[in-house]
């Protein structure tokens, strides 16, 4: 079975929804295709979005994420308002995160955007935990990176980027690593809390009940979701 991303254009990219839905660490943007190329028609047009700048986690010490619940509601409900768009409907749209500043901070904020485009699949597409996580897993990652595509369990699965065509001076940069979360501490963590980890603990309250976006919930103002003062 062919394990390749249904839009050549993204190999770069993590997928989420074949030819719809993508999240990719961007250097800068892919450049557009030669008007002269005739297989350009047909390709899609590709919408990028961020929100490296609009949902910021406000830290207390070492501490940088993961976005608290109303954050993710935000970002599922500037999600869906893209998918369901007029304008786009015809369009790719591709969630991405910056890799043009400080290394440290490039790798927090792919953290960050992991765990939100993952518990939106988790959310809203149905998927498993496992589902919305495979295409992000350093395994596979590096296995693409080999030229060997992992299997994925289910035709719902996210599928990983096709590393072994990401170049180091190209526009995608690598997804991995991804940190774990720090505490609101000043000290080096004695423990590790991954992307996976807390998409662990999104899945139980799911299943228990505890957790629902049925109605949106009272949101406070942003500056004010986590200031440390």
């Amino acid at each position: 079975m062919d394990h390749s991303h249904a839009e050549d254009q993204l190999h770069g990219a993590v997928e989420i929804i074949p030819s719809r839905l993508y999240y990719a660490p961007l250097r800068a943007f892919p450049a557009s295709d030669d008007e002269n190329d005739s297989s350009s028609s047909k390709k899609k047009s590709v919408h990028y979005f961020s929100i490296d700048s609009e949902l910021i986690y406000w830290n207390f010490f070492l501490d940088y994420g993961p976005l608290n619940m109303g954050q993710l509601y935000r970002f599922c409900a500037k999600l869906n308002a893209k998918l369901s768009s007029v304008e786009l409907r015809d369009d790719i749209v591709c969630f991405y995160s910056s890799d043009r500043g400080e290394r440290r901070i490039n790798a927090e904020m792919r953290s960050n955007a992991t765990v939100l485009i993952c518990a939106y699949s988790m959310i809203y597409l149905g998927k498993t935990l496992e589902e919305a996580y495979f295409g992000f897993r350093e395994e596979h990652a590096e296995a693409s990176r080999r030229g060997r595509v992992p299997e994925p369990p289910s035709r719902n699965c996210s599928l990983p980027p096709q590393s072994k065509r990401v170049r180091g001076d190209g526009p995608f940069a690598r997804l991995h690593p991804l940190p774990p979360f720090h505490d609101a501490s000043p000290i080096v963590c004695t423990y590790d809390l991954t992307c996976y980890d807390v998409l662990s603990g999104l899945d139980k309250s799911m299943q228990l009940g505890f957790f629902q976006y049925d109605n949106a919930p009272r949101l406070p103002s942003t500056p004010a979701e986590n200031d440390p003062s």
